[in-house]
């Protein structure tokens, strides 16, 4: 008699709970990204960010963050920039967006944020 099998996938209720496991560890770990307008996400953040961050994210004068830098960029989970983006950062003076952009427009702005560190 061969070996029994630890679990079975033979039932849809034990797919759907497997895929929904994967999914919600994809989630918690910061590996979804942002899919933002990025054409969008470049206007936005022209309109809005250049003025601190600069034309390339590098920011000027040292007072913002070098959102070029690639390190601290890929250590930033698209969660967290969009947080950013949306409650501003207290004590600093990156302001809040969430009552001004919709949410996917700050997605479009996460989204294009990724293409300056690279």
């Amino acid at each position: 008699m061969g070996a029994m099998p630890l679990f079975s996938l033979r039932g849809s209720a034990a797919w759907i709970a497997l895929a929904g496991s994967l999914l919600g560890l994809w989630i918690a770990t910061g590996s979804v990204r942002a899919a933002g307008d990025l054409d969008r996400g470049k206007i936005l953040y022209d309109k809005n960010c250049r003025g601190c961050h600069g034309k390339t994210g590098l920011g000027l004068g040292g007072a913002t963050p070098n959102l070029g830098d690639t390190v601290r960029m890929g250590a930033a989970s698209d969660a967290e920039l969009f947080a950013v983006v949306t409650n501003g950062r207290p004590g600093t003076g990156m302001p809040a967006w969430g009552k001004v952009l919709t949410e996917q427009d700050r997605w479009n702005v996460v989204g294009y944020l990724r293409t300056l560190a690279r």
